[in-house]
């Protein structure tokens, strides 16, 4: 959070863990160390990618959505 928005988290990392976790329709809370969003699809398998409404401009989204989409992944 301070690499990339230079500016702290209200909560820690375990306690947005533990609220993502708590929703139904969560399988699995991952890190993510680095913005590879198509190696973490091999890597996990995801069905669904989620990014905050302030990541959802950023390139690195945006060319992974874009990618998913093609290969009709998402």
């Amino acid at each position: 959070m301070i690499r990339r928005k230079n500016r702290t988290s209200i909560l820690s990392y375990e306690q947005r863990v533990e609220i993502v976790k708590a929703i139904r329709y969560v399988d699995e809370v991952v890190p993510e160390n680095d913005l590879d969003k198509i190696a973490a699809y091999y890597k996990y398998g995801f069905d669904v990618m989620i990014a905050g409404e302030d990541h959802r401009m950023e390139s690195v989204y945006i060319d992974a959505e874009r990618e998913l989409k093609k290969r009709e992944w998402l």
